[in-house]
C-alpha cells in the first residue's frame, strides 16, 4: 500500500512527484532521530520517587495530586541540547533523549541539521528550525513538537503535571509558548522528588514543587481483545471475542494497548493501512482505531478510546484488517479500564459515513457517499460529538500525487455552523517510531507510517436546534486527470457520532 521501489524507474518519478507535494504545507514537525533503542512499554504499574516504605522495607513513592517544575537554561548555537528527568535512577545514555526506567524525561534537542537523503536515519528533510521538545516515559520516548520559540539563548521552561483517572495531563511551556497542552501520559503519576539534569547546556537550578492531596497507585481491569493474531501474506483479517462483563461499574478512563511484534519469518518492510472494529451483536461495525504499520519495526501505541466507551459492554467481536504481503506482524490488542468518574459521561454511539469513496472523478461524486445525515440526540443528551478517521491514499498517476501526497480541507457543517480542518500531518518525523526504512518522515494526508491516526473530533452541541440538525461533510475541489485504476486517490473514511450525558 502506497509503497514503491526507489531503485525503479517508476519509483524515481514517484519520488519526483512527491517532492513537489510536499515541501510547501505549514511546517509543523520534528527534525532529529531517536538516538537511543525504541524498547517497548512496560505495562506493569510502576511510579516515580523513593520516599516512604511500606512494611516489608521497600521504598515507595509518595504521590501528589500535582507537581510543578521550572528552570531557565542557555544553549549556544552549538548546544545539542539537554534534558530534565524526574524519578527514576542514575542517568540516561542520552541527556537529549533521555530514556530512563521508571522515569519522565524531557528532552531539548537543537541540532538536527537538514539531510538529503531521502532513505536515511535522519528526519529533516525539509530543513525546519531545530528545536524540538520530547517527553520520555518509562524508557521510551512518547512524545515530540517542534517549539514556538527559539530554544537558543535564555529561555525559561515550566512544566504542570496533574493526576487524572489512568495517569497525567502535562502542560508544557517554553519563553512563555505553550507547546503541551494538558497531554495525556498513561499510568503517570506526579512524584514528590527533586528532578536531575544533563546536557550540553547551562542550566539554572530548577524549582519544583508538590502540592494537592496524596494520591495512589491505579491498578486497572485488563480485557484481552487481541493476544498475537498473525497477520502475514496469507491471513489480512481476524477476529476474536471479548468478555466486557468485569469491568468496573464506573469507568473514568479507557486505553488500548496496540502491539505489533515480529512473526516468526521477520517483520514486513512496507507501511500498510491497518484497522480494527469492535462489532456489536446485531453485527454493526465501529471503527474504534487505524494505525499505519512502521517500515519493518516492531511498536507499541497506548490510546486514549474513552470517547467509545459505549462500545464495551457484555460480549462483543473485535475484528482487525491488514492487508499485507510481506511477513507481517503478530497483533495484540489490550484494553485498561480505569474506575472512576468521567463528566460528561458518552453513553450511545451511531455510525455515520464509512467506507473508501474514491475522490476527483466526475464518475463517482462525493456528494453520493458523503450524504447529508439527520441527527437526533437522544433524551437526556448533554453534549455531542462527531468523530472521523479519515486517511488518504493513492498516488502517482494520479493527479498532483493524491490523495496520498495532496493536502485538502474537509469540513463539517451542522445546520448553519461550519468546522474546517485540514486532512494533512505535517509532523512525521516527529514520530517516536523511529528510524524506519522508507519514506517514513514525508508529511501525508492524515497519516504517517509506525504511527496511530488522530480522530478530528468537532463539539456540535451548540449546533443543533432542540437536539437535532442535518449533518453534512465536505472535501475541497479536486480534479484527478490521470487515475491510478489498481490505486485510485481516495480517502478512508470512519466516522460516528457519540452521544454523553
Amino acid at each position: 500500500m502506497d509503497c514503491f521501489d526507489p531503485n525503479s524507474k517508476k519509483g524515481a518519478e514517484s519520488l519526483s512527484a512527491i517532492r513537489q507535494n510536499t515541501l510547501s504545507p505549514t511546517p509543523l514537525t520534528r527534525t532529529s532521530l531517536m538516538k537511543n533503542a525504541c524498547n517497548s512499554l512496560i505495562l506493569v504499574p510502576v511510579v516515580l520517587g523513593l520516599t516512604l516504605s511500606n512494611a516489608a522495607g521497600v521504598a515507595q513513592p509518595e504521590l501528589r495530586e500535582r507537581v510543578r517544575l521550572a528552570w531557565t537554561a542557555q544553549l549556544t548555537h552549538r548546544s545539542a541540547g539537554y534534558g530534565v528527568v524526574l524519578g527514576g535512577l542514575g542517568a540516561p545514555v542520552d541527556w537529549v533523549e533521555p530514556n530512563l526506567a521508571d522515569a519522565l524525561g524531557i528532552g531539548i534537542d537543537t541540532r538536527n541539521p537538514k539531510t538529503e537523503d531521502w532513505f536515511n536515519a535522519d528526519g529533516n528533510i525539509y530543513g525546519r528550525p531545530e528545536r524540538e521538545i520530547s517527553l520520555h516515559w518509562r524508557g521510551r520516548e512518547i512524545a515530540n513538537r517542534r517549539a514556538p520559540v527559539d530554544l537558543q539563548g535564555d529561555v525559561a521552561i515550566s512544566v504542570n503535571l496533574r493526576a487524572v483517572t489512568g495517569g497525567s495531563e502535562l502542560t508544557l511551556r517554553a519563553g512563555g509558548a505553550l507547546v503541551y497542552d494538558r497531554t495525556f501520559v498513561p499510568d503517570l503519576r506526579p512524584v514528590a522528588t527533586a528532578p536531575r539534569t544533563g546536557g550540553d547546556a547551562r542550566i539554572g537550578p530548577v524549582t519544583w514543587r508538590a502540592s494537592g492531596r496524596r494520591v495512589a497507585r491505579e491498578t486497572p481491569v485488563r480485557v484481552a481483545a487481541f493476544r498475537r493474531e498473525l497477520n502475514n501474506s496469507s491471513r489480512h483479517e481476524w477476529r476474536a471475542p471479548a468478555n466486557f462483563t468485569g469491568i468496573p461499574g464506573s469507568v473514568g478512563r479507557v486505553v488500548a494497548t496496540l502491539r505489533l511484534d515480529p512473526t516468526p519469518e521477520g517483520l514486513d518492510k512496507w507501511d500498510r493501512i491497518g484497522q480494527i472494529w469492535v462489532v456489536n451483536p446485531q453485527g454493526e461495525r465501529f471503527e474504534l482505531l487505524r494505525y499505519m504499520t512502521p517500515y519493518r519495526r516492531a511498536w507499541e501505541w497506548r490510546v486514549d478510546v474513552t470517547d467509545c466507551l459505549p462500545l464495551f459492554q457484555g460480549q462483543p467481536n473485535f475484528e482487525g484488517r491488514c492487508e499485507t504481503y510481506g511477513e507481517g506482524w503478530l497483533v495484540s490488542l489490550d484494553l485498561d479500564f480505569y474506575p472512576g468518574q468521567i463528566r460528561p459521561t458518552p453513553f450511545a454511539i451511531q455510525n455515520l459515513w464509512n467506507g473508501s469513496p474514491v475522490i476527483g472523478q466526475a464518475s463517482a461524486p462525493l456528494t453520493d457517499f458523503f450524504r447529508p445525515l439527520p441527527i437526533t440526540a437522544p433524551a437526556g443528551t448533554r453534549r455531542t460529538v462527531v468523530r472521523t478517521l479519515v486517511t488518504g491514499h493513492g498516488m502517482e498517476p494520479n493527479a498532483k500525487n493524491a490523495a496520498e501526497f495532496l493536502p485538502l480541507w474537509r469540513e463539517i457543517r451542522v445546520n448553519d455552523t461550519v468546522w474546517r480542518d485540514s486532512l494533512w500531518k505535517a509532523d512525521n518525523d516527529l514520530n517516536p517510531c523511529r528510524p524506519q526504512g522508507g519514506t517514513w518522515k514525508f508529511d501525508r494526508a492524515g497519516w504517517g507510517p509506525g504511527d496511530v491516526v488522530s480522530p478530528w473530533s468537532v463539539d456540535i452541541t451548540r449546533a443543533l436546534v432542540r437536539g437535532a440538525g442535518t449533518l453534512n461533510y465536505a472535501v475541497e475541489p479536486y480534479e484527478n486527470f490521470t487515475p491510478a485504476p489498481g490505486n485510485p486517490a481516495r480517502h478512508i473514511v470512519g466516522s460516528q457520532v457519540i452521544f454523553y450525558r
